[in-house]
């Protein structure tokens, strides 16, 4: 009879243990989505700090790479000094595929500071992770 009874009180605690566990990958998977956003956000903004164009340039949307190479937007971007930053806000859309992320930076660049400059992200969900999508720029002709 004990055995039975140990069984029951095993059993018993086994499915509490299930239950609490799943109640907790429930709630982590809430929190998924903005905390990869944000480790990935974290990463990119380091390398920014860093210096290491190459490792930024991977967190860039497919769209942007097949656009511009990384040679080329290393020379545009290797004179701004990035020296903080700070997140402000995280919105991931319903969807989850999309999401707005706004910082404060503090750069140099040509001997000027800027501290506290606004910038807001567009992330895009592509092939599993977060990429910064750069939106295409609209060229401005000089008539020359």
């Amino acid at each position: 009879m004990k055995t039975n009874s140990s069984r029951k009180i095993f059993f018993v605690l086994f499915i509490a243990i299930i239950s609490l566990a799943s109640t907790a990958c429930a709630s982590l998977k809430n929190k998924a989505p903005e905390e990869a956003l944000k480790e990935r956000v974290q990463g990119m903004m380091q390398a920014k700090i860093n210096k290491d164009w190459a490792t930024v340039y991977t967190y860039f949307d497919e769209s942007f790479q097949k656009r511009e190479s990384k040679e080329v937007f290393s020379k545009k971007i290797e004179s701004i000094l990035f020296k903080t930053y700070t997140i402000e806000k995280i919105e991931i859309s319903p969807s989850g595929k999309e999401a707005t992320v706004k910082i404060k930076n503090d750069i140099q660049t040509k001997g000027f500071d800027f501290k506290g400059t606004p910038e807001t992200q567009h992330w895009i969900m592509e092939g599993g992770e977060w990429r910064l999508q750069v939106p295409l720029r609209t060229e401005v002709k000089t008539g020359k």
